[in-house]
């Protein structure tokens, strides 16, 4: 046990002197990238993979720990068939009219940045918390009849506001002395709403030093 603890600290206090050199106390960042839905079921049922964007501006504490505030859009896309399938509705019986789903988020996130031993390559871990909206549209379904289209059925939206988390990982390759690409994947939880929203974002971002 002493040994593992004795390691862990050696990893925690190792700080690669090329990163500090490169590294300035304000960054800007901007990310691009896609989301998976996971929680609740009616949600990963009935949406799919979608697309994100967001922007943000880091502050080093130290020269392995740095902290960020970011603000992302989460899109994701109609499943027709997934929600045919979850309402056991046949798709050859209804029309389906859907649409997108949304999450907005504004997270406060720690990172550590690992010395792994090379210049061009930073693994970090992060942490992070803050707010979510998460709204889901109205969705109809009309049965297809011979002499046309019956009643619409209402599955209702809905548009709620809670807290949440987040935890993941990520890659940093610096580029120039003050720019870098990133790739990051994270796990985020959404709470204090009916459902508790789970989802996976993926990133590819760019980090820019301002000063």
């Amino acid at each position: 046990m002493k040994k593992i603890l004795g390691v862990l600290l050696i990893v925690m206090c190792m700080v690669p002197s090329a990163f500090t050199q490169q590294m300035g106390r304000v960054q800007f960042l901007a990310n691009g990238g896609f989301n998976i839905p996971y929680q609740p079921a009616a949600f990963a049922d009935r949406w799919k993979w979608g697309f994100n964007g967001g922007v943000g501006f880091g502050y080093l504490l130290q020269p392995n720990l740095i902290a960020d505030l970011y603000v992302d859009y989460h899109q994701f896309g109609f499943d027709r068939y997934g929600f045919q399938s979850s309402t056991g509705r046949d798709d050859r019986e209804y029309m389906v009219d859907g649409e997108e789903s949304s999450i907005i988020s504004v997270t406060a996130n720690l990172k550590y940045l690992l010395d792994v031993g090379t210049h061009s390559l930073f693994p970090y871990f992060l942490g992070g918390a803050g707010f979510l909206s998460y709204e889901t549209p109205s969705t109809f379904l009309q049965e297809i009849r011979p002499d046309g289209l019956g009643p619409p059925i209402v599955y209702d939206g809905t548009s709620q506001q809670g807290f949440m988390i987040l935890f993941g990982t990520g890659l940093d390759f610096p580029s120039t002395p003050t720019r870098s690409i990133y790739l990051e994947m994270r796990y985020a939880i959404g709470f204090g709403m009916d459902d508790s929203v789970q989802f996976m974002p993926f990133k590819v971002g760019v980090r820019q030093i301002l000063f």
